[in-house]
């Protein structure tokens, strides 16, 4: 068992110097670099960049879709008043609940980010509150 071990830990350590041997050095630009020198490269470019998004794309994305911020933002609002809130009691919107769950979190994140409320895990839950502005403001 030890032998398989250092076999493997011996094995890793090669691995690591060859990755770091294969490493190409730092590109040191002396001059501004000069996309008319490449062949094409500006119509291949323009082409790529004006291209049909759905041949490009396919089905990957959504082009149109039915999500309202502000509609999930003003619901969780309604409910939050000034008390804390866990993310399992608020309603869903939608009828979709796997969908309305994603797109509650979504609207949290921002919230948080903007700093109107404030997100704690609790446990397997998250437990949300008014971010309290009265702390920050200046006195």
């Amino acid at each position: 068992m030890r032998e398989h071990r250092d076999h493997i830990k011996s094995w890793r350590e090669e691995i690591g110097r060859l990755l770091a041997e294969s490493r190409s050095g730092a590109l040191l630009l002396m001059e501004e670099p000069r996309l008319d020198t490449l062949p094409d490269f500006l119509q291949d470019l323009d082409g790529f960049i004006l291209g049909n998004p759905i041949q490009l794309c396919g089905d990957a994305f959504e082009l149109k879709s039915d999500f309202n911020m502000a509609a999930y933002r003003s619901h969780i609002l309604s409910l939050l008043a000034y008390h804390a809130l866990r993310f399992s009691d608020i309603a869903p919107l939608e009828g979709d609940d796997r969908r309305d769950k994603v797109r509650r979190f979504i609207t949290l994140v921002f919230m948080d980010n903007d700093r109107e409320i404030n997100l704690q895990q609790h446990g397997d839950d998250l437990l949300i509150r008014r971010y309290d502005h009265e702390a920050y403001a200046e006195g």
